[in-house]
């Protein structure tokens, strides 16, 4: 391939590259103006290709990598009011010096792409916080059944350092475990009971996929003995008698009712206004006793 096949070629591929590329040849004259070139500069490949790179870019240093065959790296500079980092280079062929170019980003894009590294830098951090001092026991195994994360709380379940575990196979690690099937069948399993060094323990299996694929699969000690889930039932299991038991109290309160045959007397007056009031409750007759019982006693 000569070294305008090489250029044409060249230049089809930096079309796809998100970084803005300039490339000359010997002679200063623009060669290669990638499709980022077109966004940043607002103007067309058409004009620009053949053209000499000072009519695009006066302060250019291309013509000076060409002269001194050496790089520029990292360096900053104004273009159209933007301040962007560009490096430069020679561009060689069959050791034969053809040309040079320049690739340079936005500064803005750049310290946008740097402040969203940081946080995620700072989120990951969170995340294996989160993950080392979990109270449940965690580990994540691939594909292959290999562990490649371990936690603290698991390490020190099964009396080993974390570090110990990472990058062996599950199966040579946790004991009657089932993560490296559940990795094949891609089936979740949750609340399994485990045996492991002669404690039972409730363990979840998760699997993990991307694009239809199972890449991982996490596994979670609930709890660490079974013991402790049958303590925990227990005290539900009392907090609901104790529920219970109020709730029949309050019922009883609610449903607690008297009528008329809850009056019991002995005297003639009473026993007399008691079949007065039945006989109004019946036949929905108000009545209106006024005076006094003549016998001068209380009625009750």
């Amino acid at each position: 391939m000569d070294v305008k096949g090489i250029v044409k070629w060249f230049a089809s591929m930096v079309d796809s590259i998100h970084n803005s590329i300039i490339g000359i040849d010997l002679d200063c004259n623009v060669i290669i103006y990638n499709k980022s070139c077109e966004d940043f500069f607002g103007i067309s490949k058409s004009k620009i290709i053949g053209k000499n790179i000072y009519g695009l870019i006066p302060s250019t240093k291309l013509p000076h990598v060409l002269e001194t065959k050496t790089k520029i790296s990292s360096e900053q500079m104004t273009i159209n009011n933007k301040v962007v980092l560009t490096n430069r280079a020679p561009i060689f062929y069959d050791g034969k010096l053809i040309g040079a170019i320049a690739i340079f980003n936005d500064i803005d894009e750049i310290i946008i792409a740097k402040n969203a590294l940081e946080i995620s830098e700072t989120n990951l951090e969170i995340y294996k916080m989160i993950f080392e001092n979990a109270y449940e026991g965690i580990v994540a195994i691939n594909a292959d059944g290999i562990i490649t994360q371990f936690n603290k709380s698991y390490g020190k379940f099964l009396g080993i350092e974390p570090s110990e575990a990472i990058g062996k196979h599950v199966t040579d690690i946790i004991e009657n475990t089932r993560l490296h099937i559940v990795a094949k069948t891609g089936e979740r399993e949750e609340g399994h009971i485990q045996e492991i060094n002669g404690k039972k323990i409730v363990a979840s299996r998760i699997p993990i996929e991307k694009n239809g694929k199972i890449i991982s699969v996490v596994g979670r000690i609930l709890f660490e003995e079974i013991s402790e889930l049958e303590s925990l039932a227990k005290r539900i299991g009392k907090l609901k008698d104790r529920y219970t038991y109020y709730k029949d109290e309050i019922e009883k309160m609610e449903a607690a009712k008297y009528s008329f045959d809850s009056i019991i007397t002995r005297n003639d007056a009473v026993k007399h206004l008691k079949k007065i009031a039945l006989q109004a409750a019946h036949s929905s007759v108000t009545v209106i006793i006024s005076g006094e019982s003549g016998t001068g006693k209380e009625l009750f």
